[in-house]
């Protein structure tokens, strides 16, 4: 799956890609470890198309985060949250697991609000893709 989103405040463009498959509810199709909820994914990455750059992942272990509250995860990086009157908002914890060249940290200044322009951001538009053969 490759997810593209556009922060509404910002207008940045940015996404992700999981070689893993969400459900309808936004939980993944693959069985995890209940122990944990993170799940392993060595495609994974992230990207901004504003920036024109990818990002990996640090930690496979860590791509992707279950939560019943989200729509999707990466980590604990990017997290879409969908809610009851259909607006999407994000939050963004960027570079604790995914790596970006420009940020050693997340606790470096502007590391959150590197993707979407802001830490905290409302969705303007989202489009998720099945990628064929996956």
């Amino acid at each position: 799956m490759i997810c593209f989103i556009k922060s509404k405040e910002h207008g940045r463009i940015f996404g992700g890609f999981t070689s893993k498959g969400w459900g309808a509810n936004g939980t993944y199709y693959h069985a995890y470890n209940t122990t944990t909820k993170f799940i392993e994914d060595q495609e994974a990455f992230l990207f901004s198309l504003s920036h024109l750059e990818k990002y990996p992942c640090r930690d496979s272990t860590k791509a992707l985060w279950i939560s019943s509250s989200m729509l999707f995860t990466f980590g604990s990086d990017l997290k879409i949250k969908s809610s009851p009157n259909s607006l999407c908002t994000g939050s963004s914890e960027f570079t604790i697991n995914y790596i970006c060249q420009k940020f050693k940290n997340s606790k470096v200044s502007g590391a959150k609000s590197y993707l979407a322009g802001a830490e905290n951001f409302s969705v303007e538009e989202i489009e998720v893709y099945k990628i064929a053969g996956l």
